[in-house]
C-alpha cells in the first residue's frame, strides 16, 4: 500500500535527527517489562533504539517513569558500548537548547515496528508545521492502543484508507515540535507522569489534525506488531524474520525460492539462541570443507555424501546473514568472511571434485582441468566482486543470467550429477562455462558503461 502523502524525494533536512521513545510504566499482565522483553533474541527496548540508529537517527531519548530509570542503566551501558549513536534517559519532554530545531520521531514501547518502517518514517517528507502518524490495517491492532493517538478517520477516508488504525509512531517537523512545546508550556504545567505526558501528545496531535496538518502514513502489512501478550513477542519475531532481506548479490531461482525460505523458517529459533552470525559462518565453511574432503576421496558413495552436505551448507550460508540483520549484528569483518569465505570454498569444492575424479579414474585430463578451473573462476570473481571499488554496476549484477550464475544454485547440479555418477560432466562444464560467463560479464559491464546504450540512459 503506497503512502497517501506525496512521494517526493526526501532532502537531507527531511530526515529526523532525534527520536523519543515512550517507555510505558507497566506492561499488560503476563508480559515482561518492556526493557526485558526479548524479540528475536534482542531486548525490545534495545531493538527500538538500534532501529532508530540504523534509520540514520543518531540521537535517541528514553522517556521512562522514575521507577524504571535505575534498572535501565544496564540497557544504556550495552547500547553505548556499540558507539553507533547517543542514547539518554529523559525526565521530561526534551527541549534541545543551543542548536537549530530538528525533526523528531516518536515511538512507543508497546509496539514492534520493523527497521524498514522506522527508516521510512524517518525519511518521510513533512511540510513545515506538519506531523505524520503511521497507520495500519492489521485487525490485531486495537483501536485504543496507548498512547491514544487521534482518530484520523476523515483524512484516511480522503486518501482511500478507510478502517485503518493510527499507531504509536509519529514524526513531527521542527516547526510542529516547537509549536507543540510552546502549547504544552502554555496550557498546563507538566507533571512527571508518563500517561499524562502521552495525553498531552495526543492533544497536540489532535490540534494538528483539526487544522489539517496531520498526515496518515500507511504501513506495509505485518510491518509492526502490538505487544499485548507473550504470544505477541513470537508473532513479532516471525514478522520481523519474514521481512529480513536476502543478499543483493547472486540470488538465484532456487536460492530465493527454496534456500531463503528454509533459512527464514529456522530464523526465529536460531535468533533466540546465544549464537553469533560469525559462528554460523564458520560452521557452514567447516561443513563445506568436509564436503570437499569427501569429493577428494573420489568414490561414488563419498561423492554422493559430499553432494548431500552442500544444500545444508547453502542454507546455513543464507542463515548467517539473516541472523546478523535481524539481531543488528552486522559487521564489516563478518561480511568479508562470509563473502570471501564462500568464494574460496566454491573454488576448493570444484578443485576437489576434479582431483577426486583423477584419483578414481587415473585420467590426467582432470589434473589438467585444475588450471582452467582456477583461471575461469578467478576471472568471474574479479568481474563480479561487489567489494571492488572499480565494480559499480548494479544493473549488471541484477541481470538474470548474472544473478543465476553467481548464485549457489550449482550445488543442486552437483547433487544430481553425483547421484547419476557423472561428476565428470559437471566439472568439464564448469571449466568451460566459467570462461564463457566471464566473457559475458565483461561484455555486459562494458555495455552498461557506454553512454549511448539504452540501459545507461534508463
Amino acid at each position: 500500500m503506497p503512502s497517501p502523502v506525496p512521494a517526493a524525494a526526501p532532502t537531507p533536512a527531511a530526515r529526523a535527527q532525534c527520536a523519543l521513545i515512550l517507555v510505558a510504566p507497566d506492561p499488560p499482565p503476563g508480559v515482561s517489562p518492556w526493557h526485558l522483553l526479548r524479540v528475536a533474541g534482542v531486548p525490545h527496548l534495545e531493538r527500538l533504539v538500534l532501529s532508530c540508529w540504523q534509520a540514520g537517527v543518531p540521537e535517541v531519548h528514553l522517556l521512562a517513569p522514575a521507577g524504571l530509570r535505575p534498572v535501565l542503566s544496564r540497557t544504556l551501558g550495552r547500547l553505548r558500548r556499540r558507539q553507533e549513536g547517543s542514547v539518554e534517559l529523559a525526565t521530561d519532554w526534551p527541549v534541545p537548547e543551543g542548536r537549530p530545531p530538528c525533526s523528531w520521531l516518536l515511538l512507543t514501547a508497546d509496539s514492534v515496528p520493523s527497521p524498514a518502517l522506522v527508516a521510512r518514517l524517518a525519511r518521510q517528507p513533512v511540510a513545515p508545521g506538519e506531523a505524520a502518524v503511521v497507520c495500519t490495517d492489521d485487525p490485531a491492532w486495537p483501536w485504543d492502543a496507548p498512547p491514544h493517538l487521534p482518530a484520523l478517520t476523515a483524512r484516511l477516508e480522503e486518501h482511500g484508507l478507510p478502517g485503518w488504525r493510527p499507531v504509536g509512531l509519529a514524526k513531527l517537523s521542527p516547526e510542529a515540535w516547537e509549536e507543540w512545546q510552546r502549547w504544552r508550556r502554555e496550557t498546563q504545567r507538566p507533571r512527571k507522569c508518563l500517561p499524562h505526558l502521552a495525553a498531552l501528545l495526543e492533544a497536540g496531535l489532535r490540534r494538528l489534525e483539526d487544522h489539517g496538518r496531520l498526515l496518515a502514513v500507511a504501513a506495509e502489512p505485518f510491518s509492526l506488531t502490538y505487544l499485548a501478550s507473550k504470544q505477541d513477542a513470537m508473532t513479532a519475531t516471525r514478522r520481523l524474520a519474514a521481512g529480513v532481506s536476502g543478499s543483493p548479490w547472486g540470488e538465484g531461482w532456487l536460492e530465493s525460492s527454496l534456500n531463503r525460505r528454509l533459512a527464514r523458517a529456522l530464523l526465529p529459533t536460531v535468533a533466540a539462541w546465544p549464537v553469533l552470525p560469525t559462528q554460523i559462518t564458520c560452521l557452514h565453511l567447516t561443513l563445506g570443507l568436509l564436503a570437499a574432503l569427501l569429493f577428494l576421496e573420489g568414490s561414488y558413495p563419498a561423492g554422493v555424501a559430499g553432494a548431500l552436505l552442500l544444500p545444508l551448507v547453502v542454507v546455513l550460508d543464507c542463515l548467517d546473514g539473516l541472523v546478523a540483520r535481524l539481531t543488528f549484528r552486522q559487521t564489516r569483518w563478518g561480511g568479508f568472511l562470509d563473502f570471501y569465505g564462500d568464494t574460496l570454498l566454491n573454488l576448493i569444492i570444484f578443485l576437489s571434485i576434479s582431483v577426486g575424479l583423477y584419483r578414481m579414474s587415473g585420467n590426467p585430463l582432470y589434473l589438467a582441468l585444475l588450471l582452467p578451473l582456477t583461471s575461469g573462476y578467478g576471472w568471474c570473481w574479479w568481474l563480479t566482486d561487489p567489494h571492488r571499488r572499480r565494480f559499480r554496476q548494479p544493473k549488471a549484477a541484477a541481470h538474470p543470467v548474472v544473478s543465476e550464475m553467481t548464485s549457489r544454485d550449482f550445488v543442486y547440479l552437483v547433487l544430481v550429477f553425483a547421484v547419476l555418477g557423472r561428476l565428470d560432466w559437471f566439472i568439464v562444464g564448469v571449466a568451460a562455462g566459467s570462461h564463457l560467463f566471464a566473457l559475458f560479464s565483461h561484455y555486459l559491464q562494458n555495455q552498461l558503461r557506454n553512454p549511448f546504450t539504452q540501459e545507461y540512459a534508463s
